[in-house]
C-alpha cells in the first residue's frame, strides 16, 4: 500500500509561489502530527487535533515521484503513545504549511522507535530550494565532534 500524499494549504501555496518568484528557499521547521479525521480543502491553519509537534530533521525527493518531497521526524521508543491520522509541515513563524491525512491511522506505540515521514506534492518542486530550519540534526549527540574556533589542530 502506498503512503498518502500531503497537499499545501492556502497559506503554503502562497509561500511556495513567493520563494519560487523571488529564488529563496521555502522554509520548513516543524512536523505536527494528531488524531483529526476531516477532509483537507485547503484552507486548514492548524490539526483538528494536534497531539504532537517536533522539528523536521531531514528531507528529500521521493525515489518515485519527482513532484514529492518527504519530510521526515524520528520518534525515540519512549515518545508516545500515539495515534497518528493527520499530520502537517509548519514554518518558524506558524504558518501550516501542508496537511495529510491517514485512512488507516498509525499506532506509534510506547517502547517501539519510528521513523515518520509525511509526503507533499508540490506544484514545482525541480525549482523550489526546501531549507529545512535544523540542520545537522540527524547526527547524534554523541557522534558530533566539537572543532572548537577551527584556528588550531588539524587533519
Amino acid at each position: 500500500m502506498s503512503e498518502p500524499y500531503g497537499f499545501l494549504t492556502n497559506k503554503g501555496r502562497q509561500l511556495e509561489a513567493a520563494a519560487l518568484a523571488n529564488g529563496t528557499a521555502l522554509n520548513v521547521a516543524e512536523i505536527a502530527w494528531g488524531t483529526g479525521a476531516r477532509a483537507i480543502t485547503g484552507g486548514e491553519t492548524s490539526l483538528e487535533n494536534e497531539t504532537g509537534r517536533a522539528p523536521v530533521i531531514a528531507s528529500g525527493i521521493h525515489p518515485d515521484n519527482s513532484s514529492v518531497a518527504f519530510f521526515r521526524h524520528d520518534f525515540a521508543a519512549q515518545d508516545g503513545p500515539y495515534i497518528i491520522s493527520e499530520a502537517g509541515l509548519f514554518d518558524a513563524a506558524g504558518n501550516m504549511l501542508a496537511i495529510v491525512t491517514y485512512p488507516v491511522p498509525m499506532p506509534k506505540p510506547l517502547n517501539f522507535a519510528l521513523t515518520f515521514d509525511i509526503m507533499v506534492a508540490f506544484s514545482d518542486l525541480e525549482n523550489l530550494n526546501i531549507n529545512v530550519l535544523t540542520p545537522g540534526s540527524l547526527v547524534p549527540e554523541e557522534r558530533r565532534i566539537d572543532t572548537g574556533s577551527g584556528l588550531v589542530g588539524g587533519g
